[in-house]
C-alpha cells in the first residue's frame, strides 16, 4: 500500500519538480516560450507538466514538423500519468472495501 502511494506521488510530482527546477535554472528558455506571462507556465505545470516541459524545449525555434510529435507524445505521457494513477487508486480502494 505504501509503495503504491510513493509510486503515485512520484508520477504526479516528478514532472512538476523537473519543470520548477528547469524554470529556476533556465529562465531564458521559459521567457522565449511564454514571454512575460506567468499564467500559462503555472497552469501548464499544474495541469500538463510533460507538455509544458516539451513545449519549452521545442518552442524557441517555433513548433514545426517533428516538434508536434514530441508534444503529442508528451500529451500521452500526461494522460497516461492521470489514467494510470486513477486505475491504481481504483483497485486499491476496491481491495480495502
Amino acid at each position: 500500500m505504501v509503495a503504491l502511494l510513493l509510486i503515485g506521488m512520484a508520477t504526479i510530482l516528478g514532472p512538476r519538480i523537473i519543470d520548477v527546477v528547469y524554470w529556476l535554472f533556465a529562465r531564458d528558455a521559459w521567457q522565449a516560450a511564454f514571454g512575460d506571462s506567468l499564467l500559462w507556465p503555472i497552469l501548464g505545470i499544474l495541469v500538463l507538466p510533460w507538455v509544458t516541459l516539451a513545449y519549452v524545449l521545442v518552442s524557441p525555434e517555433g513548433v514545426t514538423g517533428l516538434d508536434w510529435v514530441v508534444l503529442i507524445v508528451a500529451l500521452f505521457a500526461d494522460i497516461g500519468t492521470y489514467g494510470g494513477n486513477a486505475y491504481k487508486t481504483r483497485s486499491t480502494f476496491a481491495d480495502n472495501a
